[in-house]
């Protein structure tokens, strides 16, 4: 953390004293520690009373709290931070004022600074590379709500302890509105006279600080847009790389002259491990000219993303950056392809507003809940449903003494996950998807979590709701706690205990009284009925279920064959054998399996029903319209089923003989879960057959890149 500092001491006159003194509470906030303190404000850590969760609160420090221009600035800064919602981004929770000073509340990170990381030295390619791709993405989320930061450095990127980064100190940040040339120069003028840059002296005796990340257009005082924090990023990412600053001289006016006019020194020359890809990357970002860096955050992104999937081999995919390419020779080469105009076109539009979706904000559960921003669509997605919360159940602490019953505390979540699934009012995000984050961020998947790093892993899932729990035993009964809470504000939701000796009485209760919590009792929650009472077949059902949704088709289908060998009359995994089966081309098994699993259909839940009746339609009776109808009521019934979106697709492109209607259904099905794999692998199919054999692959590397579990079986597709 910033320095964190001792326990204020009291002040004696108003909120900070004659002295500008620490305040010991600001309203219902016990000051707690100082943190740190910037040209303008003070930061400290703060304990909220009312919520019993620990802030970092941040007012004007001294005169400037009563200074209107900074207290308008202050203010700006907080109605800019609000607007926006994302993971890489500190989310702040309040804006208020107390004896005229004007004070804001914000997501407490723990963590180094990107600056205390160099003084380590030089950060490792792989790390530097995930840094990257983070940091972009939540600028471009910033860029998405008309936002540039414009004073990005490593002092404002912090590391938490779970892996991720995130942007702090949008104090100086502009949102776009309609100005004059003359109104933005006045702007920037304003802001130099107002702006202190934070200084620091390095071992060679040279001042550096804000000014030394500028872009060539804020030093000359032009107005700053998307493409400024984009080279700003590539500053930090050269510094990050070689462990020197790019255009840092002796004076400022020797490095606003470097910024302007000079070439940093060669990335390779000064660290020749640094792959050439890394070094094309950080190149484009610090391009001179606006127009010859990349157009957005998100195309950076996704050149990182790319470079990480060969970390020590950059030169690999190098054809294949941005950072490389021009964007007439890739449309041209499409062209070469005789693929017809129409569809070209159509597809890249596709491409350029799926491969990176925006981060929506949050829904939230409650009367003040703001509502989700809708994102630009080029082509546009079939049956895409309105907004629900996003629900993920996260891990289970055993707290029985029993290592016999540990499974139960890993899988409670998939009992809890698939019966809350089966409520249109909520989308439910697989407890796979924390894996794949912990993985990602070098974390031991094993290894208990505290509830900030699961908020924290929530929040990357783009999730509004974390379930959590705790298993106990007295005796021969079990006893489970479990809560629901606000990803963004950490407040309690929904909580709801049971106590019992049967595990899926107990399951079906806590489900009916977390949907009941969820919903404010306006739900009319559905009659879920047990499907077996055999605790080994469900854990081979719900095993087969993890090895489908991470593409190991015929390692599910084991497990399915395995559940319905411990309990014959278990149908679901029939179904789900069906789907695995077809999946690896088996048409005539998964037929089979369909027929056994439809041989009581009222047995089965509704969107199961539906989705066998829809397969059993199309592959055993051939008739497409009558699949087709089946799969239209499974997305009308249960809309967040990104399952039902695949078969539509598949179904529809058959039905009409067209391509591009497949893939509709199949960015549906994305838009709903841009990890779910079943889906990718689809769309990159039929992306194929379009003929984009290089946006099919890069689908898959890119996917494989956020969802590591299941890298193996994508890259065995691109193989």
């Amino acid at each position: 953390m910033i320095g964190a500092g001792n326990r204020p001491e009291p002040s004696g006159k108003g909120i900070w004293g004659p002295q500008v003194s620490d305040p010991t509470r600001v309203k219902h906030y016990e000051i707690l520690s100082r943190l740190g303190e910037g040209g303008m404000g003070v930061v400290y850590r703060a304990r909220d009373t009312r919520l019993g969760r620990t802030v970092a609160l941040k007012m004007l420090s001294g005169d400037f709290g009563h200074d209107p221009e900074r207290s308008q600035r202050f203010e700006r800064e907080a109605r800019i931070v609000s607007s926006m919602s994302h993971p890489g981004i500190a989310t702040l929770f309040d804006f208020d004022t107390a004896d005229g000073s004007a004070f804001l509340t914000m997501e407490l990170v723990e963590g180094p600074t990107l600056r205390e990381v160099l003084e380590r030295g030089p950060m490792p390619i792989d790390k530097l590379l995930d840094c990257g791709a983070q940091v972009a993405a939540a600028l471009e989320a910033a860029h998405d709500h008309g936002v540039v930061h414009r004073d990005i450095k490593p002092e404002n990127i912090m590391v938490t302890g779970s892996g991720f980064y995130k942007v702090l100190d949008f104090g100086v940040a502009r949102k776009d509105e309609p100005t004059t040339e003359e109104e933005g120069q006045e702007e920037n003028r304003k802001l130099s006279k107002t702006q202190t840059p934070t200084r620091w002296l390095t071992r060679r005796g040279m001042l550096m600080g804000t000014v030394a990340y500028m872009s060539p257009e804020q030093v000359q005082g032009e107005i700053a847009d998307p493409r400024s924090d984009i080279f700003a990023l590539g500053s930090v990412l050269y510094e990050l790389a070689t462990g020197t600053s790019a255009f840092a001289r002796a004076s400022e006016v020797s490095t606003l002259h470097a910024i302007a006019y000079e070439e940093p020194k060669g990335l390779r020359e000064l660290r020749p491990e640094i792959p050439l890809g890394l070094a094309l990357v950080i190149d484009k970002c610090l391009a001179k000219k606006r127009g010859d860096r990349y157009a957005s955050a998100a195309d950076l992104a996704a050149d990182l993303e790319l470079l990480k999937r060969q970390t020590h081999a950059g030169t690999g995919v190098i054809k294949e950056l941005r950072a490389y390419r021009k964007q007439r020779r890739q449309i041209a080469s499409w062209w070469a392809l005789g693929v017809p105009a129409a569809i070209v076109l159509l597809a890249l539009g596709w491409w350029a507003s799926t491969v990176l979706p925006r981060a929506a904000s949050p829904v939230h559960v409650g009367p003040t809940a703001p509502a989700p921003s809708i994102g630009q669509t080029v082509l546009p997605a079939v049956g895409v449903p309105t907004a629900v919360p996003r629900v993920i159940v996260a891990f289970f602490e055993n707290h029985t003494g029993d290592d016999s019953a540990e499974w139960i505390s890993n899988g409670l979540p998939e009992m809890l996950t698939t019966d809350l699934a089966r409520s249109p009012e909520l989308e439910v995000i697989a407890t796979q998807r924390l894996h794949d984050l912990l993985a990602r961020a070098g974390q031991d998947a094993t290894a208990p979590l505290d509830r900030s790093t699961t908020a924290e892993l929530a929040r990357w899932a783009r999730a509004d709701i974390v379930i959590s729990g705790s298993v106990f035993k007295l005796g021969e009964q079990y006893r489970i706690d479990v809560q629901a809470y606000d990803v963004l504000t950490g407040t309690l939701v929904a909580a709801h205990k049971v106590s019992g000796t049967e595990l899926f009485d107990m399951v079906e209760e806590l489900t009916v009284g977390l949907l009941a919590g969820l919903t404010a009792g306006k739900l009319n929650t559905p009659s879920l009925q047990a499907v077996t009472r055999s605790e080994d077949a469900f854990r081979a059902f719900t095993e087969g279920k993890n090895h489908y949704a991470n593409l190991r088709f015929e390692k599910a289908a084991g497990r399915f064959r395995k559940a319905i060998e411990l309990d014959g009359q278990f149908a679901l995994p029939r179904i789900h054998l069906a789907t695995s089966l077809i999946s690896i081309g088996d048409i005539e098994g998964g037929v089979l399996a369909l027929g056994e699993g439809l041989a009581n259909p009222d047995a089965l839940p509704e969107d199961d029903r539906l989705l066998a009746q829809g397969l059993d339609a199309y592959f055993r009776e051939g008739d497409y319209g009558k699949g087709a109808e089946f799969f239209e009521q499974l997305t009308e019934r249960f809309p967040r089923n990104p399952e039902a979106y695949v078969w539509l697709g598949r179904v529809a492109s058959d039905l009409e003989g067209d391509p591009m209607e497949g893939v509709r259904h199949l960015r549906a099905a994305l838009r709903i879960d841009r990890d779910y794999l079943p889906a990718v692998a689809s769309l990159a199919g039929e992306m194929m057959r379009l003929g984009a054999v290089t946006e099919s692959e890069n689908l898959l590397r890119e996917t494989a890149d956020r969802c590591p579990m299941a890298a193996d079986a994508i890259e065995a597709l691109l193989e």
